[in-house]
C-alpha cells in the first residue's frame, strides 16, 4: 500500500465511437476526467478536470511521428486503384519490355498519370504549437482533384504500383518526400540494369528505382533521374530515410475500402495511353544503356588486363541478351586465366540461357572445382540444381539443393541471398527447416544433413524449370516473357 500523500501515474486509454471515422477535417472537443478516490477509512473528495484538444479526421497526418504513417494512405486494395492499374497494364501489353516487367509497368503507370493531368501544388501546413499537421489526399481523392503536393503524389503512385505487386518505399529527405519502387532485381544481378549505379538504389539486397513524383508533368526518365540525383545528394549527407510500404503496413494498415467508399466519391477514370511519349522514354532509356555499355567498353580497352572490369562487361552483355559478346569476353578472361572462377561460372550460365546444357554442365563442374569461397561453391550448387531440374534429373536436383541447405546450416544467417534462393526453390522457409517441432519457442539443435535431405525431397512438389523457357538437353525456346527472367534465377560471380 502506498503512502496517503504519494503520487502515482496512471495511463488512461480513450475509447472512441466508430463515428469518429466519419470526421473529415478537424474538431475541437472537451474531455472531462473525474476521479473518485477511496480509502479504507473514508471517501475522499471527488476531483474533476477538463481539457480541450483537437481531433483530426480523415486525411490528416502528424509527421512528427514518422513517415511510416503515410502507409495508411496507400490504398492498393481500393477497386478504383487496382482496376486502373490493371487497365493500364492491359492496354500496354503489346509494348516492348524496358529492362524487365516491373520497370516497364512502373513506366506505363507514371506515363498515364502525366497524361491524366496530375499536377503539383504545395499545400498549407497547419501548425498547432510546434506540431506539424499535414493533409494527404487518398489516391482516389487525388484522381478526382488532380492537384496535390509531394506526399499526395507519392501515395497515389505507390498505391497503383502496390496494387499490381510492385513493392514501393517512401524516400524522405529534409522537408520533402518522394518514392522508390522495387525492380525485382537482386543486388547480385544489378548489372542487368545496364545503367550507371547512380541511377538506382540498393535497399535490402534489391535494386530500387527512385522517382520524383512532383515531376509528373515531365517524362518518366526525367522523374527517375531527378529521384536518383536526390538519393545521391542526400545519401551522401546521411539525410535519406527509406521506409518500405510493406513493412510500414504492419503497423499502419490502410483505411478500410468500405470507409473510403462511404466518404470519398469514386472518380471517373479511364486509362488513356500516350504511345508516342512511351516510345520516346523507351528510346531515351535505351540510349542511356548504350552509353553505359560504351563506357564499360572504353574501360576494358584502357585496362585490357583488368579481368574484373571485363567480367562485369561480359556479365552485363549476358544479362541483356547479347550472349555472343558475353562469351567472347569470358573466353578472353579464360585465355589469360584458365582457372578464373567468375568467368567459368558466368560462361556456364550463358550457355544455359542459350540452351547448350552440356556445355553449361561442364562449365559448372570446372567452376565448382575452382570456387575460392564457401559462398561461391554454394552459388554453383544452386546453378547446377536448376540445371538438373531442367533436364528432369530430379534425384540429382535434390542432392544439389540439400547440399546447399545443409551448408547454410553451418553459416551465419547473413547469407540472405542464398537462403532466400533455397526457400524459393524448395518451398520451405529456412526457419521451418530449423524449427521442425511444434514448440517453436525453444531453440532447437542443428538438423542433421540426412533430415534436411528428407525434408527437401518431401517438399519439392514440382520440377523447377527456368521460367519463360522450355528447356531440353540441347535447346531452349523462349515463350512469353515472365516477371522473373531466366537470368534472374542464376548465381552470377563478380
Amino acid at each position: 500500500m502506498q503512502p496517503e500523500d504519494s503520487l502515482k501515474k496512471i495511463d488512461l486509454i480513450p475509447v472512441f465511437s466508430p463515428k469518429i471515422l466519419d470526421l473529415y477535417g478537424e474538431d475541437r472537443v472537451r474531455a472531462k476526467i473525474e476521479v473518485k478516490p477511496k480509502s479504507l477509512m473514508r471517501i475522499k473528495a471527488e476531483k474533476a478536470m477538463s481539457n480541450d484538444f483537437t481531433i483530426y479526421g480523415i486525411g490528416k497526418i502528424n509527421w512528427a511521428y514518422g513517415e511510416d504513417q503515410a502507409a495508411a494512405f496507400v490504398t492498393a486494395e481500393d477497386p478504383i486503384i487496382r482496376n486502373l492499374a490493371l487497365d493500364i497494364v492491359r492496354r500496354n501489353q503489346n509494348q516492348p519490355i524496358t529492362i524487365n516487367e516491373p520497370v516497364t509497368y512502373a513506366h506505363h503507370i507514371f506515363n498515364y498519370l502525366k497524361g491524366y493531368g496530375i499536377g503539383y501544388i504545395g499545400d498549407s501546413k497547419s501548425t498547432y504549437g510546434k506540431i506539424p499537421i499535414d493533409n494527404i489526399y487518398y489516391p482516389r481523392e487525388l484522381l478526382a482533384k488532380k492537384m496535390g503536393d509531394c506526399d499526395d503524389a507519392v501515395v497515389l503512385l505507390a498505391s497503383l504500383y502496390q496494387s499490381i505487386g510492385i513493392p514501393t518505399a517512401f524516400a524522405s529527405i529534409p522537408e520533402h518526400i518522394f518514392m522508390m519502387f522495387d525492380t525485382g532485381i537482386s543486388k547480385s544481378n544489378r548489372l542487368k540494369m545496364c545503367l550507371p549505379s547512380e541511377m538506382y538504389c540498393i535497399n535490402d539486397n534489391k535494386v530500387w528505382v527512385p522517382v520524383e513524383t512532383t515531376w509528373m508533368d515531365k517524362s518518366f526518365i526525367k522523374a527517375w533521374e531527378r529521384g536518383a540525383n536526390l538519393v545521391k545528394e542526400h545519401q551522401k549527407a546521411n539525410e535519406l530515410k527509406i521506409v518500405e510500404v510493406n513493412n510500414a503496413w504492419q503497423k499502419y494498415k490502410p483505411i478500410p475500402v468500405s470507409t473510403l467508399e462511404r466518404i470519398i466519391t469514386a472518380p471517373e477514370v479511364m486509362a488513356i495511353i500516350n504511345d508516342e511519349e512511351i516510345k520516346q522514354d523507351k528510346n531515351t532509356i535505351a540510349e542511356r544503356r548504350k552509353e553505359h555499355i560504351k563506357t564499360m567498353e572504353n574501360s576494358v580497352a584502357q585496362y585490357p588486363d583488368n579481368l574484373q572490369i571485363r567480367n562485369e562487361l561480359a556479365t552485363t552483355y549476358a544479362m541483356i541478351g547479347n550472349h555472343q559478346k558475353a562469351k567472347n569476353h569470358y573466353q578472353i578472361i579464360l585465355e589469360k586465366d584458365s582457372l578464373n572462377f567468375n568467368a567459368l561460372n558466368n560462361l556456364a550460365n550463358t550457355y544455359f540461357m542459350e540452351g547448350i546444357l552440356d556445355s553449361a554442365h561442364v562449365g559448372y563442374i570446372h567452376a565448382l572445382e575452382n570456387a575460392p569461397t564457401f559462398r561461391d561453391s554454394n552459388g554453383v550448387y544452386l546453378n547446377m540444381g536448376t540445371l538438373y531440374a531442367a533436364i528432369d534429373s530430379s534425384h540429382i536436383t535434390y542432392e544439389m539443393y540439400a547440399n546447399v541447405v545443409r551448408d547454410l546450416m553451418d553459416t551465419e544467417k547473413g547469407e540472405k541471398t542464398f537462403i532466400s534462393r533455397v526457400e524459393e526453390l524448395i518451398g520451405l522457409s529456412f526457419e521451418e527447416i530449423e524449427l521442425t517441432k511444434a514448440d517453436k519457442e525453444k531453440k532447437l539443435k542443428k538438423v542433421s544433413p540426412q533430415k534436411i535431405k528428407k525434408l527437401v525431397k518431401e517438399t519439392i512438389t514440382k520440377k523447377i524449370k527456368p521460367k519463360g523457357y522450355k528447356v531440353s538437353r540441347t535447346s531452349a525456346t523462349k515463350q512469353r516473357r515472365p516477371k522473373e527472367d531466366i537470368e534472374d534465377v542464376f548465381f552470377w560471380a563478380y
